[in-house]
């Protein structure tokens, strides 16, 4: 707000400098323009501050027994949480290659009389290819 405000001052500055009339509604334009401007965001916050005038805050504090607050763990606390959180992680690494595994059965299915026909049919072919005399 305050960078438009200087700016309406600079605009008020060069319309008492200008001599043409074209330049005094040129400036007088971008003065309009930037006062709604200024008059727009004077407008929002007198809103955000009537808002936060009407508004009510209610807070309940109960002070909880028994509290201990927590200590930093240590280095064996440390190892066995970090050992701990490998062992999950490896049975989740697991679990996911199973359910790969049951993913790729359909697709197996459908796929492995295909590559069967065409092992055979490259097994008979070979079979029948002609032999080359290569003692000549």
């Amino acid at each position: 707000m305050k960078n438009k405000q200087s700016s309406e001052q600079r605009l008020l500055s060069h319309l008492e400098k200008t001599g043409e009339l074209k330049d005094t509604l040129e400036v007088e334009r971008e003065l309009s323009r930037v006062r709604g401007e200024v008059g727009q965001l004077q407008g929002h916050l007198n809103l955000l501050k009537n808002k936060t005038d009407l508004a009510t805050i209610i807070l309940t504090i109960q002070e909880r027994a028994g509290f201990t607050p927590t200590t930093t763990p240590t280095f064996s606390t440390q190892v066995s949480r970090t050992f701990a959180e490998s062992w999950q992680a490896f049975g989740v690494f697991l679990s996911v290659i199973a359910l790969c595994a049951v993913a790729a059965v359909p697709w197996l299915c459908a796929v492995a009389p295909i590559l069967a026909a065409i092992w055979f049919w490259k097994r008979r072919r070979k079979a029948n290819l002609p032999t080359l005399d290569r003692s000549i």
